[in-house]
């Protein structure tokens, strides 16, 4: 028998839910809430550009920024940003070689354009390179041992000034506990509490500048979601975002 070539890193765990991955929208409740496969993400892009926007337009849409999606999986939120007119350079990685071969199979253009590799751990994230980046329900599926090194390597990745924005699913919403059990992806998923995770990336090195919450009202619903902003400082919803700057 044949060894396997050690510098080929073994599948990960999410490798078999690439094809097709559709972020659990074949639960049916939570397909019905979304309405279509891209919904949830584009409620985070909204909010992602927003406070881009609310903070220093003219600095971060300069085309010569540069974005990390940190576990970007199929792709599918670097794909609604190109969409959007951002002109960054954008990088994404993932632990699952899978779901990066998903991503350049669905997403080809946005793929080809911008940079993506398989990262297994930590020190794979370079230094001192990017403006930006989004960590988007990527904490809960890294063991919680590992969430303050992995924390402290995007904080280590990010230029001076650069932010790191946080989506996680909120345990708080009961709702939300229900839709995550029922996920086999999120099988060994591990919550994280949103002012635990405020107090990880203040501890790590951040300047923690916003914890939002969102998802009050499912997407399908989306003539409604502006009224969300009016809910946003109640713990309730059913995921939330902290914007993160390093400074």
């Amino acid at each position: 028998m044949s060894q396997s070539d050690p510098s080929t890193p073994p599948p990960a765990p999410f490798d078999a839910f690439a094809p097709g991955y559709s972020g659990g929208l074949e639960d049916p409740i939570k397909g019905l809430l979304a309405g279509d496969p891209l919904a949830y993400l584009r409620v985070k892009v909204d909010l992602f550009l927003d406070d881009l926007d609310r903070s220093q337009p003219a600095v971060w849409r300069q085309p010569d920024r540069r974005y990390l999606d940190f576990g970007c999986g199929t792709g599918d939120f670097m794909h609604l940003l190109s969409t959007r007119g951002t002109r960054w350079a954008m990088f994404g990685c993932d632990a699952s070689g899978a779901m990066l071969d998903e991503a350049r199979k669905r997403w080809p253009q946005t793929c080809s354009a911008h940079n993506l590799w398989q990262i297994t751990r930590p020190d794979q994230i370079p230094g001192h390179h990017f403006d930006v980046a989004t960590a988007i329900c990527v904490l809960h599926h890294i063991p919680p041992a590992e969430w303050e090194t992995y924390l402290t390597a995007l904080f280590h990745g990010l230029r001076p000034g650069g932010r790191l924005y946080v989506f996680e699913h909120n345990p708080i919403n009961p709702v939300t506990q229900i839709m995550v059990s029922r996920a086999p992806i999120d099988r060994d998923a591990v919550l994280l509490w949103p002012f635990s995770t405020v107090r990880l990336l203040r501890r790590v090195g951040f300047q923690v500048k916003k914890l939002f919450f969102f998802l009050y009202i499912p997407p399908r619903f989306s003539k409604l979601l502006k009224f969300e902003r009016w809910l946003s400082r109640i713990p309730l919803g059913g995921q939330y975002m902290i914007v993160a700057e390093k400074t």
